[in-house]
């Protein structure tokens, strides 16, 4: 496993390849929605490329009690630590989702009211990487439940782990890399 460190210009090319395999499949949605925080800057990237609204995604807000605490404990501390050290860390946390599936998360998910105020036939949801795959799994089945009909396919730049309980259905990478975004807690 390795740990990939990327910047804006990396990321809005792997959207870019994401939306030829869309082409390559006939799947151009009509809403693209990201989920916050990471899926929401890689969601806004794909309304643009794809050209549509005002190249702005809708935004769902996913939360698990576990994030904040972690946000709030590491960040300081992360700041602190080299890089290889923080590679390390990066897998040994895999590893241990990866053990744990998802199964007993609890997550509070918040639709964007821009989605139940158009009728849409086809709908894309991003997120940045899929570890255990629970997340994208809540709020596809949240999603599925409020859209019945609706053509919904999911996307990510990375899925870190073999089996996650939701693959996307597109990505580029898949387990063996990790992605250090801007935005995660250990960029520097």
């Amino acid at each position: 496993m390795k740990v990939l460190t990327v910047g804006y210009n990396d990321i809005a090319e792997y959207v870019s390849r994401i939306i030829q395999q869309m082409k390559v499949d006939g799947f151009l949605p009509d809403a693209v929605v990201g989920i916050r925080t990471g899926g929401v800057y890689i969601a806004d990237l794909f309304a643009r490329q794809l050209m549509f609204n005002d190249g702005t995604a809708l935004q769902i807000s996913v939360s698990r009690p576990s994030s904040k605490n972690k946000k709030k404990f590491f960040s300081s501390l992360i700041k602190l630590l080299p890089t290889k050290m923080l590679d390390f860390l990066r897998i040994i946390e895999a590893k241990m989702m990866f053990k744990s599936n998802g199964r007993s998360r609890i997550f509070d998910i918040s639709l964007p009211v821009e989605l139940e105020s158009r009728h849409y036939s086809k709908i894309l949801i991003v997120d940045d990487a899929v570890d255990s795959g629970a997340t994208l799994s809540a709020v596809l089945r949240v999603i599925e439940s409020r859209y019945p009909g609706v053509g919904i396919k999911t996307a990510a730049i990375t899925v870190t782990t073999d089996n996650p309980t939701v693959c996307p259905d597109y990505y580029l990478y898949k387990n063996s890399t990790l992605i250090r975004f801007p935005w995660s807690l250990d960029s520097k």
